[in-house]
């Protein structure tokens, strides 16, 4: 089995969550407005895109000392976190 991909960082999280949620395009200008929208938050603001980024990053951190060790790592899902 492959090693485990990197989490995405906080940043990330929000945009693929606009994406999601957006019915035109995603160009260049929705991802300028996007960053600068995220640039103008707060720390509250984005403390829970903080907070899933960090339980990501656990849980890479853990498959890869499994991938590491075994060669193999078990998949979670993001809903097993939440």
């Amino acid at each position: 089995m492959a090693e485990p991909k990197r989490p995405a960082a906080a940043f990330f999280l929000y945009m693929q969550e606009r994406k999601a949620n957006h019915d035109g395009a995603v160009d260049s200008a929705f991802a300028r407005t996007l960053q600068e929208r995220w640039n103008s938050f707060t720390r509250r603001q984005k403390e829970p895109y903080d907070i899933l980024a960090q339980r990501l990053n656990s849980i890479y951190i853990e498959q890869a000392a499994d991938h590491k060790r075994h060669g193999r790592y078990e998949v979670r899902a993001v809903m097993e976190i939440e």
